[in-house]
């Protein structure tokens, strides 16, 4: 969900979901995998793949606040 978040006094365009918390919990693990760039298995897809990009798979990681793990990638760069 995307909006005007907030109180009449301080109103912030903002963003909110389960999309919202799995990419934030994604970019968190950038520090603890000590990577530029990760992205889920999903975004890779969608973005081209490895023939689009210089991608490494990471592995099936378990994210906070999730039952499944999640395949992440380490992008380097376009092709």
């Amino acid at each position: 969900m995307a909006g005007p978040i907030g109180s009449p006094d301080l109103l912030q365009y903002s963003y909110v979901g389960d999309t919202v918390n799995t990419a934030s919990r994604i970019e968190r693990m950038t520090r603890t995998l000590d990577r530029t760039l990760l992205v889920s298995g999903t975004t890779l897809d969608h973005a081209g793949g490895v023939a689009a990009f210089k991608a490494e798979p990471v592995g099936d990681t378990p994210l906070r606040g999730k039952r499944e793990t999640l395949p992440l990638w380490s992008v380097g760069g376009r092709r």
